[in-house]
């Protein structure tokens, strides 16, 4: 998606961008955080199922 640094009136509004770009980065660490938790629960179960034999 991106974020504009201008606004729909075509003027520079820096903290509208700033805190766009916040709340952007908040989801994708989020995004990040969860995907990185679900591959470590998947290692975790396979270690369950094997007795922790690869």
């Amino acid at each position: 998606m991106g974020v504009n640094l201008y606004n729909s009136a075509g003027y520079v509004d820096p903290t509208a961008y700033e805190a766009l770009t916040n709340i952007e980065k908040e989801e994708k660490l989020k995004r990040k955080d969860k995907l990185l938790k679900n591959k470590k629960n998947k290692k975790t179960n396979e270690k369950i199922k094997t007795g922790g034999v690869r």
